[in-house]
């Protein structure tokens, strides 16, 4: 199971964890749509800081600067507003890449993280492999560690560059495939005549 802990300014904050609901999504599932902002939250957090882990160890650190919780919804979620940063970790604990985007919404908070929706110039750095990605929106799937792309996703490497629409990968980008069709361009590669 994977659990999360946190630290925030307020203490209110763990009075939300009897109140969230988690919602299973697999793999493929489409994500619940963005909720209104016609609603105002029950809850409001400046600059939290919350960690998750599994067997003590941290899987991943997600900061915001602004934290909104929804509790008296069909759907109950936390929104992550003005900026979101995740630091990823390995099972050893090393840190092995970061997440930036404008905003974020998570469903199934503190008891079991389910996922996370990260929206709105979505930029990944993974530190082993030197690789960026970059797309308008991708989950994270906590239980898995994986991330799925549904748009444009472009991947930058030392190698060079491929851009394709539908994404998997895992969150330090050590694995990724694409689901359609890529195009892209690669340095130091050179094609040898037919024949040879």
């Amino acid at each position: 199971m994977v659990k999360m802990n946190w630290t925030a300014t307020n203490m209110a904050l763990s009075m939300i964890a009897a109140t969230m609901v988690i919602l299973s999504c697999g793999g493929n599932e489409e994500l619940p749509p963005s909720q209104s902002t016609g609603f105002e939250p029950d809850q409001v957090f400046v600059e939290p800081r919350f960690i998750i882990s599994e067997a003590g160890i941290t899987q991943a650190v997600i900061e915001s600067k602004m934290v909104k919780v929804y509790e008296s919804r069909d759907t109950s979620y936390t929104s992550l507003d003005d900026s979101l940063v995740i630091s990823f970790f390995d099972e050893s604990g090393e840190h092995t890449s970061t997440l930036t985007a404008d905003r974020g919404e998570i469903w199934g908070l503190y008891s079991e993280v389910d996922s996370l929706k990260a929206t709105g110039n979505v930029h990944i750095r993974s530190k082993e492999r030197n690789a960026t990605l970059d797309a308008d929106a991708v989950r994270w799937i906590a239980q898995t560690k994986r991330i799925y792309g549904e748009g444009i996703v472009t991947l930058q490497t030392d190698e060079g560059f491929e851009r394709g629409v539908g994404f998997e990968a895992m969150d330090d980008l050590s694995e990724y495939r694409f689901r359609g069709s890529v195009e892209g361009e690669f340095r130091g590669f050179e094609e040898t005549p037919e024949g040879r």
